[in-house]
């Protein structure tokens, strides 16, 4: 525990006032505690979302997106009217506010990198600046990279005064260093003071700390069909097991081999294990994964069972047979014809170069499309039979199933 808080003198509150302190909490009227996560099957499984005081840990092999999660979930958080602080130890501000407008914004990273946007990018990055603009969003540079570091950036940022709808995101926990310099015999003894830090950090300041981990590398030697993360995949895990209140393992299939392996994640999908939750159930919840690294919740069908018909919903279907019909092959049509959001519209089309209808975008001129309407039953058929009979396989379902789940 940090010294300044060893230093303060132990309290004792009376049983009796802490039970009406409980009971008040229960009521429907009372102001809600948890930090929503953006994603309602997630909310729902960690009673609303990260709680005060909690630890929270969000682990995942290298670029299975990680990074990306955690931001959403902080974009989500922020646009709830909690203020955010965003530790971010593996990318400069600027980089960083970047991948921030992408996911915001739908535009890839690369082109923003490369300085290649089109009239429509440009649109819906200023969108993108406006929405989050007017966020509390407060990020953080390597200068915390220990637990006081972040303490004493979050008690500039958040003021001295306790507020209960703060959360902070720490990317990662890899990149951190111990704040009292001595000699560690391995690094599973740095990460034991660093989680108990980060754990004392939480409860002091009263408020959520979110922080991203990577797992071992061990379980790319393991079978295709046997890469579902466990607690034990993570680095120095007892250290971090022992002081988390949730521990979270994103799963994502890397390559389209891996994806074909039964119980595993399609590629536009990840499952998202809550491996531990001290104070509520434990299980698993499947999300989308679309470009540019955007995650999104996925339809739940009764019985837990979580099918997801990639690209065969009404509005994907419905642009791609406006532009083979002749439209105009651009983000602003598809907003216009569909009655959409701009954002929405430009993850439609990339969506569509995806499945080879439309070509890639290019500056001040619609998209060259590529498919006739035959081409586009076939994909359709081709999609919908694929995506149906994998989804099936995951959820442990048969083919008769189908038509009883969707009555």
């Amino acid at each position: 525990m940090p010294d300044d808080a060893a230093a303060k003198p132990s309290t004792c509150a009376k049983l009796d006032d802490l039970l009406q302190e409980a009971v008040r909490l229960m009521e429907p009227s009372a102001k809600p505690l948890a930090v929503p996560t953006g994603f309602a099957d997630l909310d729902t499984m960690l009673s609303g979302g990260f709680r005060p005081g909690e630890l929270a840990y969000l682990a995942s092999r290298p670029s299975a997106g990680k990074s990306s999660l955690a931001m959403q979930m902080a974009i989500a958080a922020a646009k709830t009217g909690c203020k955010v602080v965003f530790v971010s130890l593996e990318a400069e501000p600027a980089t960083f506010t970047m991948r921030l407008l992408s996911l915001q914004s739908g535009v890839p990273m690369a082109r923003m990198l490369s300085r290649q946007l089109t009239e429509d990018d440009w649109t819906a990055v200023l969108h993108a600046c406006t929405d989050l603009g007017c966020t509390d969003f407060h990020i953080a540079d390597r200068s915390s990279l220990t637990v006081e570091g972040i303490r004493a950036c979050a008690m500039t940022t958040f003021g001295e005064a306790e507020s209960e709808r703060c959360i902070i995101f720490v990317d990662s926990l890899q990149f951190m260093q111990p704040s009292i310099v001595r000699r560690y015999d391995n690094r599973a003894a740095e990460v034991f003071e660093l989680s108990r830090g980060l754990k004392a950090l939480a409860m002091d300041l009263h408020m959520p700390v979110v922080v991203t981990c990577r797992l071992s590398r061990d379980i790319e030697k393991r079978s295709k069909a046997d890469r579902t993360p466990k607690l034990s995949d993570l680095r120095e895990s007892s250290s971090i097991e022992q002081d988390a209140d949730v521990v979270m393992l994103l799963d994502r299939s890397m390559t389209e081999e891996e994806a074909d392996s039964d119980d595993r994640p399609g590629l536009n999908e990840a499952r998202l294990i809550v491996a531990k939750h001290r104070n509520g159930p434990i299980g698993s919840i499947m999300l989308s994964y679309e470009t540019p690294g955007r995650f999104g919740d996925l339809f739940a069908l009764p019985g837990s069972a979580r099918l997801r018909f990639l690209h065969t919903d009404a509005l994907f279907w419905e642009a791609a047979e406006l532009v083979v019909a002749g439209h105009s092959a651009v983000p602003s049509a598809i907003q216009r014809k569909l009655s959409v959001g701009y954002s929405q519209a430009c993850r439609i089309m990339d969506q569509l170069e995806q499945r080879g209808i439309v070509g890639p975008a290019k500056a001040h001129a619609p998209r060259d499309v590529l498919a006739t309407e035959a081409d586009l039953k076939t994909i359709r058929h081709t999609e919908a039979a694929r995506v149906a009979r994998n989804a099936l396989a995951r959820a442990g379902l048969t083919p008769k199933d189908l038509s009883a789940l969707s009555e």
